[in-house]
């Protein structure tokens, strides 16, 4: 019936309305660890352009887009609070229904980034644009450098375990993955965690999706097995060795598939110079 119809109506109406909403980027009220920002808003009617106005306490910028995003890479810096909102603008060149005013801010670098990069070589036929995303594995975190060295992105250490992340991969959803000595990650690019590895297993060297949507990483393990021949006579008959185990695990933490390095690598395939120096502190590697 007609009530019905307009009660359906209502209903489409307010969908539409929270899933354009919900279209606004950066999120009103975000704290981002970036400084090339994505803008998206909604589409204003009768608009043949847009114009992004950006203010923060250094003064006012103004961008013009002929679609209803933006990316920046430039303008934006670490350590500031910025507002900024949307007007269309006419056929006639003239500014009209302008947007609420919106905020973010962009978190400051933390004390630990390093204050000295510098790029030793640079061939500009060789090189690619973009930005190289590496690890301060000295440093245990992960970041995202400029041709120039200057750093775009980076991700918190002390939002993971023992204040340590290792970045891995990209996925096509936007996210990443990475670790942390023992743990595995799939993270957004605020440091927002989707997946982690359930306890019990020694994640190392590497973590990574699949396109089945399934995780496959390196995890350590230890068996004790005999002390070869080149063992200080002071050791016992048997001691700690560490191989690894290669495992696929589901969303829920699911073993799906595992290989075990001391079910198909013969012991005899070790460094003697390991053993040599190996003083029965902790585990053989």
């Amino acid at each position: 019936n007609k009530q019905n119809m307009k009660s359906i109506k209502i209903y489409l109406f307010l969908l539409l309305f929270f899933n354009l909403r919900a279209s606004i980027l950066p999120e009103n009220g975000s704290a981002l660890n970036y400084i090339q920002v994505f803008f998206k808003w909604n589409q204003i009617p009768f608009a043949d352009q847009y114009k992004l106005i950006i203010n923060s306490d250094f003064g006012e910028l103004e961008f013009f887009s002929y679609s209803n995003s933006l990316l920046l890479t430039d303008n934006l810096d670490w350590g500031l609070d910025y507002n900024w909102e949307i007007c269309g603008i006419n056929s006639y060149d003239v500014a009209f229904s302008c947007s609420e005013s919106f905020n973010f801010s962009i978190n400051p670098l933390p004390s630990y980034y390093p204050s000295d990069i510098n790029i030793s070589n640079y061939d500009s036929n060789l090189s690619q644009p973009g930005i190289t995303v590496m690890d301060f594995e000295s440093l245990n975190f992960s970041s995202a450098i400029d041709i120039n060295g200057n750093p775009i992105w980076f991700i918190d250490r002390d939002g993971f375990d023992i204040s340590n992340f290792t970045f891995t991969n990209f996925l096509q959803n936007g996210n990443l993955t990475g670790f942390s000595p023992g743990k595995g990650y799939e993270i957004d690019l605020d440091g927002n965690i989707y997946f982690e590895t359930p306890d019990g297993y020694s994640v190392h060297h590497d973590f990574n999706k699949t396109s089945n949507n399934t995780y496959f990483f390196i995890s350590a393990t230890i068996e004790d097995q005999y002390c070869p021949e080149e063992c200080n006579p002071s050791l016992p008959d048997e001691i700690p060795w560490q191989g690894d185990v290669f495992i696929e695990i589901d969303k829920l933490g699911n073993t799906i598939w595992e290989w075990n390095t001391f079910n198909h690598i013969s012991l005899n395939e070790y460094n003697p110079y390991y053993v040599q120096v190996y003083n029965g502190n902790n585990e053989m590697d």
